[in-house]
């Protein structure tokens, strides 16, 4: 693992500084953010119900710019020629709904575990036994969620760049899980080790911008009475523009707006380069062709369970409506069909769609197995 951590490494996670110079990734998530900053300005002027269409395409655009940025990056990580912006946004927008199926897929696993929880702690309601209960239950759920939360994160920073790699959501997390069980660790102390070397670059960045800051904010502070920074100039600057340089003081708060969104983009993209080292290093120790064929037997499994539920459950109704058909016939029964024969044929006794039996006339629901009628 030491070994990763060179820079002759083709995947160290040194490398993550190298997403500083991608400027199409900048400059795919800085559209994304402008574009998504229009769309809620035109939806705040024409009212909540286009604000709310807006805004959920704002969402779609900027999600679509994340995806690109990562699928760009994954280029760079692979030391690929790097493809048009146009191309990449495509790219981003063609992973959008994979994206979205893997994280529904990720939290119907954390609501299940929620649920069981909760089933758990409703059982420590009973007297005596659920304050026993509790006690063993509150340290082993901590620890449970604990390993949860760190599961999720793991398997979001692999599958998300198997996802802009091409894969399917099934044969992604199957791949991640591969990854995550045969080897735990090394991947763990890489994602670590990458979001720790992250952090440190983050805060070198941001000392300097902030320094810069205060030095632009003062001197503009000082010159034309707005852009105070984040120094007590600041206020002073806030003070004069109240009394009339409204315009100013805006226009010094759209800046430092700009330039701290710049740099919060900038420096996003160095944990997205942490990921998508992690999977090209990780991917090739693994088979992926048995992760994808693993994904598929799973699928086919739940399938199967759900066919085999389906006829469980038809099963009863339809011994019943073949019960009844055998019965003999009461003379109730007998007025009814002789009823029946004598209506027009659309006012005569419906068939149950679902177990095939004579419905009466009138009746909303069927007698046998409950089926609505239309």
């Amino acid at each position: 693992m030491l070994g990763n951590l060179t820079t002759d490494s083709r995947y160290s996670v040194l490398r993550a500084v190298e997403a500083l110079s991608n400027w199409r990734a900048l400059a795919l998530i800085g559209a994304a953010a402008l574009l998504t900053a229009v769309l809620y300005g035109v939806g705040a002027r024409l009212g909540f119900f286009m604000l709310s269409l807006t805004a959920l395409i704002g969402m779609v655009v900027m999600a679509a710019g994340m995806s690109a940025a990562g699928v760009c990056l994954l280029d760079q990580g692979r030391n690929k020629p790097l493809r048009s912006l146009p191309e990449y946004f495509a790219a981003g927008l063609v992973a959008l709904p994979r994206l979205l199926g893997l994280g529904l897929l990720i939290v119907l696993a954390y609501l299940a575990l929620f649920i069981i929880s909760a089933v758990l702690l409703f059982l420590c309601k009973i007297p005596v036994l659920g304050a026993l209960l509790l006690a063993v239950l509150i340290p082993v759920l901590v620890t449970v969620f604990a390993l949860a939360a760190a599961a999720v994160y793991i398997m979001l920073v692999l599958a998300a760049p198997a996802i802009w790699d091409g894969h399917g959501v099934l044969t992604s997390f199957s791949a991640a899980l591969k990854i995550a069980r045969t080897h735990p660790w090394e991947v763990l102390t890489k994602i670590a080790l990458g979001l720790i070397l992250c952090w440190l670059v983050s805060a070198f960045f941001l000392a300097f911008v902030m320094l810069a800051s205060l030095q632009v904010g003062g001197l503009s502070a000082s010159i034309i009475g707005v852009g105070g920074g984040f120094g007590l100039a600041g206020l002073g600057g806030m003070g004069h523009g109240m009394d009339g340089a409204g315009g100013l003081m805006i226009a010094a708060a759209f800046g430092y707006g700009l330039v701290f969104a710049v740099v919060a983009a900038l420096l996003s993209m160095m944990p997205v380069m942490v990921s998508v080292l992690t999977w090209l290093e990780f991917s090739v120790k693994i088979n992926l062709e048995e992760a994808a064929a693993e994904a598929a037997g799973a699928l086919q499994s739940v399938k199967q369970t759900v066919a085999e539920a389906q006829q469980k459950y038809a099963a009863p109704a339809a011994q019943a409506a073949s019960n009844k058909a055998d019965a003999p016939a009461t003379p109730e029964s007998r007025v009814q069909q002789g009823a029946a024969a004598d209506l027009p044929a659309d006012k005569a006794a419906a068939r149950c769609s679902r177990c095939a039996a004579d419905v009466p006339v009138g009746d909303m629901f069927c007698c046998v197995c409950g089926q609505r009628m239309a």
